[in-house]
């Protein structure tokens, strides 16, 4: 992973959850989505009034849902929380799906803009209205994101042990530039690559019509079942297909080699092609989260293929 490097860095951990501005003025809270729609309605247990009276600002942060089991937010969990609007099914899910919101910026404070201001002003103003407000109080569920300067390799080191999604680097010294992608926040993703048994293919569309789409794998399990791990088209290139194409037409069979269930309009083969994928983490179901093919393996068996991550 490509790592900005140099002095006038601080680095924060990548948070899998949904982007939101929280508003809060004199102990009430609106929530917005990145592009200004109210979702204040969709999170109640977000809008903390008890501590944040007398206060007003602007917060840009994360809403993420922490998953029990393994303590990292969970993109998966968060999905049945976002865009609900019934009153009755928002109350269940907050009981059952909590939520969380991680503040990592700082944009307006009683009646000051902070925009023009550095990260690293805007982050002390924001650490100290924290600890005024939120923080730290297992009561409310805001929290304020982790940050450290330098080289980021103590960040990393936290993404690498917890199986996070990645960090983000930004300079010290930028300001805040709202509406624009800005090259002074670097986005570094944790990514994965592990190798999968091919066991099928799809038709493609579009520049792939009438020949492969996306490559069917696979992974063996102990009792030696071939279990299907998703589809993966993204990384192929044009010689990639023709060459796929080609062995496909030749090991084609009848009988699916996975043991369960597959994409509808599933080609299969018989399994015995290898391929490395590279991709963030694996999902609830045992499937692949954005996998990228990255290469044929000719020099692996394929009954040695077995699930290596977490």
């Amino acid at each position: 992973t490509q790592h900005p490097s140099g002095p006038g860095w601080a680095w924060e951990l990548k948070w899998d959850g949904v982007r939101a501005m929280a508003h809060v003025h004199d102990g009430v809270v609106h929530l917005a989505n990145r592009t200004g729609g109210d979702i204040t309605a969709t999170y109640p247990d977000l809008t903390v009034t008890h501590k944040v009276r007398g206060h007003e600002f602007l917060l840009d942060g994360e809403i993420v849902a922490i998953d029990p089991t393994t303590s990292r937010p969970s993109f998966q969990r968060l999905q049945s929380r976002m865009h609900q609007r019934n009153p009755n099914r928002v109350e269940e899910l907050v009981a059952t799906v909590p939520a969380t919101f991680v503040a990592f910026d700082l944009l307006h404070h009683n009646g000051t803009s902070l925009l023009e201001q550095s990260y690293l002003e805007r982050r002390e103003t924001l650490r100290r209205i924290a600890d005024e407000t939120f923080g730290p109080d297992p009561g409310i569920p805001w929290q304020l994101s982790p940050h450290s300067e330098g080289d980021g390799a103590a960040t990393w080191q936290i993404v690498e042990q917890f199986g996070l999604e990645g960090a983000v680097a930004k300079r010290i010294e930028s300001r805040y530039e709202p509406g624009r992608r800005s090259p002074s926040w670097v986005k570094v993703k944790r990514t994965l690559t592990e190798s999968f048994v091919v066991g099928g293919w799809r038709m493609g569309s579009g520049n792939r019509t009438q020949r492969v789409g996306s490559l069917a794998i696979g992974v063996y399990d102990e009792p030696g079942q071939l279990r299907y791990a998703g589809n993966v088209g993204s990384g192929l290139t044009n010689a990639d297909l023709d060459h796929l194409q080609r062995a496909f037409e030749r090991i084609a069979v009848d009988v699916s080699p996975f043991d369960g269930a597959v994409e509808p309009d599933t080609r299969f083969i018989a399994p015995i092609i290898v391929v490395d994928v590279k991709f963030t983490e694996w999902t609830d179901n045992a499937t692949l989260r954005h996998p990228v093919f990255v290469s044929v393996r000719s020099d692996i068996d394929p009954t040695t293929v077995h699930r290596r991550t977490n």
